[in-house]
């Protein structure tokens, strides 16, 4: 079997796929290698531009880079592990938290930039971003910035 695949083959041709996930793919549309290759995400984030934390709005997913400040670790009143930390640029700051992830704390370092994405929410009176996807640097990388599925 050649490994280049022609537009027209079926996705059967595909190593890997066989009956079950072909039948999977048909459900959605997909019956050959072309229709795999025009097949995009029904939803994405798009992370292309970091925002400055003050233009951060409540109730979307955006990125933004800062640098963090002291990690702290403590326990809820109901017993949950919580991890916060605030962030910050030129513009503002807001609060990175964390719930049960105890791993957190030894993985971040102070006084380093991050590229963050996340959902930007209230908690209690401050902008917070709860369970973010963090990345050490301001440079692209793969989860923090462009289209992300």
């Amino acid at each position: 079997m050649s490994s280049l695949y022609h537009p027209e083959d079926t996705v059967t041709t595909i190593k890997g796929v066989g009956e079950s996930t072909a039948e999977k793919l048909t459900r959605l549309g997909i019956d050959t290698v072309c229709d795999l290759l025009n097949h995009y995400p029904s939803r994405y984030f798009d992370f292309s531009e970091p925002i400055p934390i003050k233009q951060l709005v409540v109730g979307k997913t955006q990125s933004f880079i800062g640098t963090i400040g002291k990690v702290s670790t403590f326990f809820t009143k109901s017993g949950k592990l919580l991890t916060q930390s605030a962030i910050k640029d030129s513009s503002g700051k807001i609060t990175l938290t964390w719930f049960n992830n105890p791993y957190i704390k030894r993985l971040i370092k102070e006084n380093t930039v991050y590229t963050v994405a996340g959902k930007v929410s209230f908690w209690g009176k401050s902008l917070t971003v709860v369970a973010p996807i963090i990345e050490e640097g301001n440079t692209p990388s793969i989860n923090t910035s462009g289209l992300v599925p």
